[in-house]
């Protein structure tokens, strides 16, 4: 019996599941349904939030938005809170869809009052709220465009007739970078105040004082106001003191020349055998320093720098003696000049030795047969050159070319030894007496005219009493000018702190004779107590062999101080030698220049007899002179 393929009946529940499945069956084959709509929105930052500024200047921020939801339209940026004298401006003003960043500008005038500001930065857009963030702005006052002006030295001592020197300088400040008049006011009749330059340029600060007098200038202190005026700044001023003495009356006139690489850092002078020390300003722009004296005896002082260190020279002397001195051949001949050579026909086994003017050097086929001169000065000045055999020292050639005045940098034709212009020495013999036990050298000397050639002819060295007679090269006295010399000068050799030297001015070679004087008697040297610096005295007797100068000499190797002091017997008029170093004090004088407390003191002194070549304006043929000299076993303490 078969069972029906359908049931007969279905109840209620079954068909509404059944008409539910269709229903899902519809629903899941369909498409899918919309999702809801988010709301746009709009952020906004700044950075840096901190722009500092001065008055007058511009400073910057940068503002980046967020667009986010349905938001993606155009964002107005403004800014608001600014103060006074401030503007906020907007590299792009309006972002544009995709764009995020604007640069802020932030430029203020100098009127803004100083503090600080919050700047408000608004971002607004179509649909979205406004996104807002804030930027700090803190404006401080602007700099003052200013000039500052100094002088140094502030004060300046001058004979009425001298003149000085100071040197003015500028500061720039506060944004200020332009040029600078500078003025004077407060000067005397007869007195000038001139600045090199008058207008210091942009890129300077410094110009040149130079103050000026003639010999009517009332003598007494004067204060004058240098000026310095630039555009948009306040007038800058200093003081420059000016202390004007009077020439004296009457006397002797004095000059002393310097050469500017030897030139004094203050030079002062002595009025007769006691009294003040007045300071000496140069000439304007030399090195030549004029002053009178009204006694006939005078002092000169002078500072050099040595290094980190100082050199004082003080000179007790006559007026003629102290014109012999910035008069004689050489003083003050020096220069900048650089002469180039070469030599030619000297073996390997000599050397040649060439002076021009004071300048000197040595030439060698060893090392080169090019030589160069240095320091030459500008003028004409003569040429001395010597082949000399380097084993015996002896000369058998001599080239004089006088007058000579090459250019900076230029050539001397070629010292040819073979040449024509070159002949042969003269000779003599020479024999040193009262030499003792002692060992000496012997050296030829030439001095000429136009800035004096000084030329060392040859040398002898280690010789003994028991050579007697030695032969000596000289220049033939046919080849020598007017005015023009020679000397033999001995110096001995001594295992004791005691030397000797000896010599004879000549001009035509000849046998001659040096004697040596006796040895040098023993000095009293006593170091004075008390002052700002160390000041020692020295005593000696006269001896006769020595009775035309003395020289004190003190050193401090480890402070690099030195202090030299001649007196002739002209001033001291033939009494004991007894030099003590100056208590100097105002007049431009430095303490720090002198010789320092507590730092023990080496020293040497020197007697000399005879000619003195420096303070002899003129030395006749067979003058002799003597020198005798004793130092220190052991410092002063």
């Amino acid at each position: 019996m078969m069972r029906s393929l359908f049931p007969a009946r279905r109840s209620a529940r079954a068909i509404l599941l059944l008409g539910f499945a269709a229903t899902m069956t519809g629903c899941n084959g369909g498409d899918p349904p919309t999702p809801p709509v988010l709301p746009g929105t709009l952020a906004v930052i700044v950075a840096p939030t901190t722009v500092a500024v001065v008055a007058g200047a511009t400073g910057s921020s940068a503002a980046t938005i967020t667009r986010g939801g349905s938001f993606t339209g155009d964002v107005a940026l403004t800014a608001e809170g600014a103060p006074a004298g401030a503007t906020i401006s907007f590299g792009t003003p309006t972002l544009g869809a995709g764009v995020t960043t604007s640069m802020i500008s932030i430029a203020t005038t100098s009127t803004v009052t100083p503090g600080s500001y919050p700047i408000g930065i608004r971002a607004t857009g179509t649909g979205v709220s406004v996104a807002a963030a804030t930027i700090t702005l803190t404006v401080s006052a602007a700099a003052t465009p200013t000039v500052a002006l100094s002088v140094a030295p502030v004060s300046a001592s001058i004979v009425a007739g001298a003149s000085a020197t100071s040197t003015a300088t500028i500061v720039r400040a506060g944004g200020f970078a332009g040029a600078v008049a500078l003025t004077s006011s407060g000067a005397p009749t007869g007195m000038t105040v001139a600045f090199t330059p008058a207008s210091i340029a942009a890129a300077a600060t410094t110009s040149a004082i130079a103050v000026g007098t003639t010999a009517g200038v009332t003598p007494g202190n004067y204060t004058i106001i240098v000026s310095a005026a630039g555009t948009g700044v306040t007038t800058a001023t200093a003081t420059l003191t000016v202390t004007v003495t009077a020439p004296p009356i009457s006397g002797n006139a004095i000059t002393l020349q310097y050469c500017a690489a030897d030139a004094p850092i203050w030079l002062a002078f002595q009025d007769g055998t006691s009294g003040t020390w007045t300071e000496v300003a140069p000439n304007s722009g030399t090195h030549t320093y004029q002053f009178n004296a009204t006694n006939t005896r005078a002092g000169v002082a002078s500072v050099d720098t040595a290094g980190t260190g100082f050199d004082l020279n003080v000179i007790y002397a006559t007026a003629t003696e102290l014109n012999g001195i910035g008069t004689a051949s050489g003083f003050g001949q020096c220069g900048t000049k650089r002469v180039n050579g070469s030599i030619a026909n000297v073996s390997a086994s000599q050397a040649a030795f060439i002076s021009l003017g004071y300048s000197t050097t040595f030439a060698s086929p060893l090392t080169g047969t090019s030589f160069q001169l240095t320091d030459v000065p500008v003028g004409p000045q003569d040429l001395f050159a010597a082949r000399i055999d380097t084993a015996t020292q002896r000369a058998d050639k001599f080239i004089l070319r006088r007058g000579l005045d090459i250019a900076n940098n230029g050539s001397l034709p070629v010292l040819d030894f073979n040449a024509s212009e070159a002949f042969n020495p003269g000779t003599g013999n020479v024999t040193l007496a009262n030499i003792g036990a002692d060992s000496a050298s012997i050296s030829t000397i030439f001095t000429g005219n136009r800035g004096s050639a000084f030329g060392f002819v040859g040398t002898i060295s280690g010789y003994l009493a028991a050579a007697g007679a030695v032969a000596y090269d000289a220049i033939p006295g046919a080849q020598l000018n007017t005015g023009e010399l020679q000397a033999l000068f001995a110096t001995t050799t001594s295992s004791t702190s005691n030397t000797r030297s000896a010599g004879i001015y000549f001009r035509t070679p000849a046998n001659q004779t040096v004697t040596f004087g006796p040895a040098l008697s023993t000095p009293t040297l006593t170091r004075l107590a008390g002052g700002g610096y160390s000041r020692v005295q020295a005593q000696l007797p006269v001896q006769s062999d020595y009775a035309r100068s003395f020289t004190a000499s003190f050193s401090q190797s480890s402070a690099n101080r030195s202090v030299s002091i001649t007196a002739t017997t002209a001033y001291t008029n033939g009494s004991a030698w007894d030099v003590t170093i100056p208590a100097f004090s105002g007049g431009g004088w430095l303490d720090t220049w002198g010789l320092l407390n507590g730092t023990p003191i080496s020293w040497d002194v020197t007697a000399s007899g005879g000619a003195l070549f420096l303070f002899d304006t003129s030395v006749p043929d067979g003058t002799t002179f003597r020198t005798a000299e004793r130092s220190s076993t052991a410092p002063l303490p």
